[in-house]
């Protein structure tokens, strides 16, 4: 049986001056600009970009699904699942600063 594909919209927002917290951005869904081409490409800087993800199960059943971030060379990488206005989940810190070791999953990518 196949699996219904699950349909997903990407926003992103810089933060140019390195001062949001997730309680800030869960106000700020306006200021997220949608990514048009599924390519995330923002270059070098010091300055952090948030992203926002939506997914979609058009099928009736429930999917676990597995999110990669395949440019490894980021200092921090974290997850946060909103539902609601609210975080309900909020992965520990990935990156290439932190050990490898530590990592849930054991792959070269946070």
């Amino acid at each position: 049986m196949a699996q219904a594909e699950v349909k997903h919209s990407v926003w992103y927002l810089k933060d140019v001056n390195s001062n949001f917290t997730v309680d800030s951005l869960l106000k700020k869904n306006k200021d997220f600009s949608l990514l048009s081409n599924n390519k995330l490409s923002f270059g070098h800087g010091k300055n952090p970009f948030w992203l926002r993800i939506s997914f979609k199960n058009e099928d009736s059943l429930a999917y676990k699904k597995l999110l990669e971030v395949e440019y490894a060379f980021l200092d921090e990488v974290n997850l946060f699942l909103e539902k609601k206005k609210k975080i309900v989940y909020q992965s520990d810190t990935l990156g290439w600063k932190y050990p490898y070791s530590s990592r849930i999953f054991k792959h070269y990518n946070p």
